[in-house]
């Protein structure tokens, strides 16, 4: 989902990579942080094989028998 990111929770672990690099010139120190939110892969390939701890899968209603 566009503009969607996790910042809490164990899941931020997961689903959240994150770099951190700093510049030092004559004027001061420049620092660059960067988060990026990786897809969710069901092999586990391209990011986590998990799913995000919000997504809610409806089952179809149980027939009753009498």
């Amino acid at each position: 989902r566009d503009g969607y990111m996790i910042k809490s929770g164990t899941a931020h672990k997961v689903f959240v990579d994150h770099a951190m690099r700093h510049c030092h010139l004559r004027a001061g120190t420049i620092g660059v942080q960067v988060k990026i939110m990786l897809p969710q892969d069901p092999e586990g390939i391209r990011g986590p094989a998990e799913n995000l701890p919000d997504v809610v899968t409806i089952l179809a209603p149980k027939e009753l028998s009498e």
